[in-house]
């Protein structure tokens, strides 16, 4: 009997399923989902990731479509922006290894990961912003950014808090703005 050789003994047993790992990951990249992208890009350039490290076995290096990933995991405009960030170094890696991009494609690729570097700055200024009022027992407040469940249907608006009314019975927001 041959079998491929995965990396594990005869008896040992992966605690997951890899292949069903990789189904969902693919699933979700082709939803421009950033991490997945991410994870998969990094697979593919014959990267660790903290996903699966049975990855490796079998999906193959290919840095044609590591690079394809890790542009798509920079594309999405919704936060939050730290991985975007770790897609564009690595972008910029795999191109200037390469070799083979333009002067005008490398300078796009570093100032977009810049801009996402000063996003994720910000990013987290507001949620050590948002902490604080929340210890404050404020919640939300005018200003706040936010990002809904429309009707409970899965479908997520990036929003603006305009008015918070606060009531006996409980908090009700009223007056967001959808950006």
């Amino acid at each position: 009997e041959i079998v491929p050789d995965n990396g594990f003994g005869r008896n040992d047993k992966p605690d997951h399923d890899v292949f069903s790992v990789l189904f969902h990951l693919c699933h979700a990249s082709s939803f421009y989902n950033t991490p997945a992208c991410l994870a998969l890009g990094r697979v593919r350039a014959g990267l660790d990731t903290t996903v699966s490290d049975l990855l490796k076995s079998i999906v193959p290096v290919d840095f044609d479509s590591s690079k394809d990933l890790l542009q798509r995991a920079m594309d999405p405009i919704r936060p939050p922006s730290g991985p975007k960030a770790a897609a564009g170094c690595l972008l910029v890696q795999i191109l200037e290894d390469e070799n083979t991009a333009t002067d005008e494609t490398m300078m796009n690729v570093l100032e977009e990961t810049l801009d996402f570097m000063d996003m994720m700055d910000e990013e987290a200024a507001d949620v050590v912003a948002q902490r604080e009022r929340n210890t404050k027992g404020k919640g939300f407040q005018p200003g706040d950014k936010v990002e809904a469940n429309y009707a409970l249907e899965g479908t997520y608006y990036s929003g603006v808090i305009v008015e918070a009314n606060y009531a006996l019975e409980g908090t009700y927001y009223s007056g967001v703005i959808v950006e």
